[in-house]
């Protein structure tokens, strides 16, 4: 029988990755005063530096089941560690990315990380090897949310067509193929998303201020969940029922019912 593990919620200021039913202990990446990589308890409201004085940390994905944590770190490398950030490693490198076009995620049934630099979605073998271009280059300029939904077969990523004002949320098989356009909108800009999949929506965070909003995989019934000028990441718990966010203005992390009831700051981060 596997042991129970302790919970925990990954976040980042452009980002936030939940492993299901893992919501007490919080990653956070640090922008300003050090960019350092912290661990936070969010019952205890505590906070312990896990690595200080990284680079840009634009998102970051956990594998649970062998405690590690995976990142993007600007300027050009995906990078991987203990949960206590013991074995710091670079798992591929020379790639460029961009704040707030770059994000990772991870399907651990097949052993694979999935990563986008703007222009092209990337995928390799969780130690690095087999480095493979899923799409791109293409008129899109990608703007970093991506998640997976490994039943379906399918990957999730927002991205601007060029010469449009639209920043659609695309769907793909986890080869690249197939690619079809979910939902787009004149006037938002979608940065992190999550999928839950157990109902069937996509969760997103519009980057020019509006707030956290939902839709569902067929591209209907947008909803907002919460109102934020300065939204930053966004991930959800489906089997606990919870959606949390993180608010750059407040250098804060919230939590809600998955329909944007019962909004509750649960983190203030360190200040700048």
């Amino acid at each position: 029988e596997q042991a129970m593990k302790r919970p925990c919620l990954v976040i980042v200021l452009l980002a936030l990755a939940i492993p299901a039913g893992w919501a007490e202990t919080a990653f956070i990446a640090e922008f300003t005063g050090g960019n350092d990589l912290v661990s936070a308890d969010l019952v205890a409201q505590t906070q312990d530096i896990v690595l200080p004085g990284r680079g840009w940390i634009m998102d970051i994905a956990v594998d649970p089941g062998a405690d590690k944590l995976y990142w993007i770190e600007s300027p050009m490398e995906v990078m991987r560690s203990n949960l206590d950030g013991s074995e710091l490693e670079v798992v591929v490198g020379g790639f460029s990315f961009a704040p707030g076009s770059s994000g990772i995620a991870l399907d651990l049934s097949a052993g694979k990380t999935y990563w986008n630099d703007m222009d092209f979605i990337w995928r390799a073998n969780l130690d690095g090897s087999n480095i493979e271009m899923v799409n791109g280059p293409w008129q899109v300029t990608l703007t970093g949310g991506i998640d997976i939904d490994v039943a379906a077969g399918k990957v999730y990523y927002s991205g601007i067509p060029q010469a449009t004002p639209i920043d659609p949320i695309y769907r793909a098989n986890l080869n690249g193929s197939g690619i079809e356009v979910v939902w787009d909108h004149p006037t938002m800009l979608v940065g992190s998303l999550a999928l839950d999949n157990l109902n069937s929506m996509i969760y997103f965070a519009d980057t020019r201020g509006s707030g956290i909003h939902r839709v569902d995989k067929n591209g209907n019934n947008l909803t907002l969940i919460h109102p934020s000028a300065d939204v930053c990441g966004v991930a959800v718990d489906p089997a606990g029922g919870t959606v949390y966010w993180a608010d750059g203005s407040s250098r804060s992390v919230w939590r809600a019912e998955l329909d944007g009831a019962n909004p509750t700051r649960v983190l203030y981060t360190s200040p700048a």
